[in-house]
């Protein structure tokens, strides 16, 4: 697939984990994020990014060329200092050079607080891993739920409009004005299938992000 500068190359973010019995950090990827982009994006190949800090984009993002990323969920913010890090400079470096960005769950939350947004907690999903509806314009469908924390229409950056709601008004669905941003309060990877609403918009996204604001 021919991207504006050359082949789509997807970096994706990595949560941290302590391995048992033993006393290093290790980064870790789910496996779900390959299968969900080999299902809905074929034509781009993917990069596991490490969590080196400010110094991923000169040993990893600009030597490697890619020019997309997805910011996974898991960890809250603030946990690991070393991950907020390397998200944050990738978040800087995508929206400066205006590359994709897919911000899943925690990534939404790490995009709202960049803006100066505040999270809120999140106690109207009573169970984990529950699902619920989401509301785009006239288009409802339902979400899986993950998080701990929210973020409230009335606290939204005011960088960022909503793409989705849920019931209560709680943002589950936004987009930087202007940029090819996507921010999910939910995770697609983790489902069998996406209605196509959603595969639409990270279609459009990654494979047409010049015009990915501009679609209703």
């Amino acid at each position: 697939m021919e991207h504006s500068s050359g082949y789509l190359r997807i970096g994706v973010s990595m949560r941290v984990t302590k391995a048992v019995d033993y006393f290093e950090k290790r980064d870790a990827l789910a496996q779900d994020w390959q299968n969900f982009l080999s299902e809905y994006l074929p034509e781009a190949i993917s990069m596991p990014l490490p969590n080196l800090g400010e110094q991923i984009i000169q040993d990893v993002v600009e030597p490697w060329r890619i020019n997309a990323f997805i910011l996974t969920g898991g960890d809250d913010l603030g946990v690991f200092p070393e991950r907020d890090i390397t998200e944050t400079a990738i978040l800087a470096y995508a929206i400066a050079h205006h590359l994709p960005v897919l911000a899943v769950c925690r990534g939404f939350q790490l995009l709202q607080t960049y803006y100066g947004g505040i999270l809120s907690e999140c106690d109207r999903h009573i169970h984990m891993a529950t699902h619920h509806k989401v509301f785009s314009g006239k288009i409802n469908f339902e979400v899986n739920s993950y998080h701990t924390k929210s973020i409230l229409a009335e606290n939204l950056a005011p960088h960022l409009k909503v793409i989705a709601l849920a019931q209560d008004g709680g943002v589950e669905a936004a987009a930087i004005k202007g940029k090819p941003v996507l921010a999910l309060m939910w995770h697609p990877e983790r489902e069998d299938r996406v209605t196509k609403f959603e595969s639409g918009l990270i279609r459009q996204l990654f494979l047409d992000p010049a015009t990915f604001n501009t679609m209703k």
